[in-house]
């Protein structure tokens, strides 16, 4: 969804969508299965799946974790 416009609020969907590619590419940046990453953070893997599939956004504590896992600021995460 990069039909963000400066100044322009996102959508929750447009959140959800751009915290997904993001995480994705982090991810995939760092050489992780979506299964890897869920047992490094102690989550199901269906969890990271719905993070990326832009199903669900993770809580406060679970963004740091991944953002730390994937060797990226939280903010980076997050549009």
């Amino acid at each position: 969804m990069n039909e963000e416009r400066r100044g322009a609020a996102m959508t929750s969907e447009q959140i959800r969508f751009a915290f997904a590619d993001r995480m994705r590419s982090a991810r995939k940046r760092m050489k992780l299965s979506q299964r890897r990453l869920a047992l490094q953070l102690g989550v199901c893997p269906s969890f990271v799946n719905h993070l990326e599939a832009g199903r669900r956004l993770p809580s406060l504590p679970n963004l740091y974790a991944i953002a730390n896992l994937l060797n990226v600021r939280p903010q980076r995460l997050i549009p």
